[in-house]
């Protein structure tokens, strides 16, 4: 969790590393069985107190976020390998919805627990860091020319609501799919929001031509 748009002005690449070094920081006390505080983290860290408080208003959000690392960060390195050894960008899509959707269903609990918090934070202005926007923003970086800045934005935003807890509980909870089934209705949304997006930029590109010739 972060203050409303920290995240999402300024240097963001810069602002989501501090975020995961704050939360490696946090996750290797849990592990040391130490007191997980502030004051400890920014020792840890050499990050001051008030710009932790800009990732995370509360200690609470600290902690949910250094359990769920502690679970499901090493699943991070198994994605990343994914998607890198994906050729395509439908390939590279697919990839991350595998693998997170993997990962959510082992840490099921973990998960869940973060988006508890995530959601009272959320009563004070807060919000949570868009650690998978910026994962479907990384394995698509190279379509954000072709399809121009508010299209491939659109595009990502889109694809955000295929992956995390959240969609698992709709899928799951709500739909009452088993998991193997959700998984399967996440890979078809994510690919059918790829192809339109890339179809809807041809079309246009062959609608120019045409007012052109």
């Amino acid at each position: 969790m972060a203050s409303r748009g920290y995240l999402s002005s300024g240097r963001v690449n810069q602002k989501q590393r501090t975020r995961e070094a704050l939360i490696k920081a946090a996750a290797d006390l849990l592990a040391e069985n130490r007191e997980v505080s502030i004051s400890a983290v920014s020792t840890l860290t050499n990050v001051g107190r008030t710009t932790i408080y800009r990732y995370f208003p509360t200690t609470d959000a600290l902690i949910a976020n250094a359990a769920l690392w502690r679970v499901a960060g090493p699943d991070q390195t198994k994605i990343e390998n994914a998607v890198t050894l994906a050729a395509t960008p439908e390939q590279r899509v697919d990839a991350l919805v595998v693998e997170s959707d993997q990962s959510t269903n082992s840490h099921s609990r973990e998960f869940r627990e973060m988006l508890r918090v995530s959601l009272d934070s959320g009563k004070k202005g807060e919000r949570r860091a868009g650690v998978r926007y910026f994962a479907f923003k990384r394995s698509l970086e190279d379509l954000e020319a072709q399809l121009g800045k508010h299209d491939f934005q659109r595009l990502i935003c889109a694809l955000s609501l295929t992956m995390g807890i959240e969609a698992q509980i709709v899928l799951e909870d709500i739909c009452l799919l088993p998991p193997r089934e959700a998984c399967s209705v996440k890979r078809w949304a994510a690919a059918a929001l790829l192809d339109a997006a890339l179809r809807g930029r041809k079309k246009l590109k062959r609608n120019e031509k045409k007012r052109v010739s």
